[in-house]
């Protein structure tokens, strides 16, 4: 069986489903019956009439409906579960280049923190690191957080030099 909330494989016969925990409902299909047109004898049309005369209409087939989810969804039928439902925001993406998302070692933090240490080589690493495409994300991060610390520094300085300043200034 197939879950219809997350259509996910079920084992037949399931209350409810074992990967989301929806309650299953089985609807039990009904194979509806061939409609067949009525048999009604030809008339005789008078020879004038006959060019006039439209083709009987038919009535439309109707087409079986057919029971919703009756299609296994291609994840599923080569094993693999799908996921909960998750919204196209709550999806994890996947890297093109797994190198990009791997971690970083202690060493690898250690030397991006003394480089960043230097005044102004650090500050250009961190723009580059903040700002590169092709960087490891956990360096991205680290960069950008780096570089807010500094403009929340030099903020901080501005607000207390103009504080002090004017404290000094009142004292003379």
């Amino acid at each position: 069986m197939i879950c219809k909330n997350c259509s996910a494989q079920i084992p037949d016969g399931s209350k409810f489903c074992t990967v989301c925990g929806h309650k299953i409902v089985v609807e039990p299909f009904v194979a509806p019956k061939p409609q067949q047109p009525p048999q009604t004898e030809p008339t005789q049309v008078p020879l004038q009439a006959q060019h006039m005369q439209t083709p009987p209409q038919t009535q439309p087939t109707q087409v079986p409906s057919q029971a919703p989810y009756t299609q296994i969804p291609p994840q599923v039928q080569q094993g693999q579960v799908p996921p909960y439902n998750l919204n196209d925001a709550q999806q994890q993406t996947v890297s093109k280049n797994p190198a990009l998302d791997a971690p970083l070692t202690v060493l690898d933090f250690f030397l991006m923190s003394l480089l960043s240490f230097v005044p102004i080589i650090g500050f250009i690493f961190l723009l580059i690191w903040a700002f590169s495409g092709n960087t490891n994300i956990n360096r991205k991060n680290y960069a950008r957080a780096a570089l807010i610390w500094i403009l929340v520094s030099i903020g901080l300085v501005i607000l207390l030099s103009i504080i002090g300043g004017g404290i000094l200034n009142s004292m003379m």
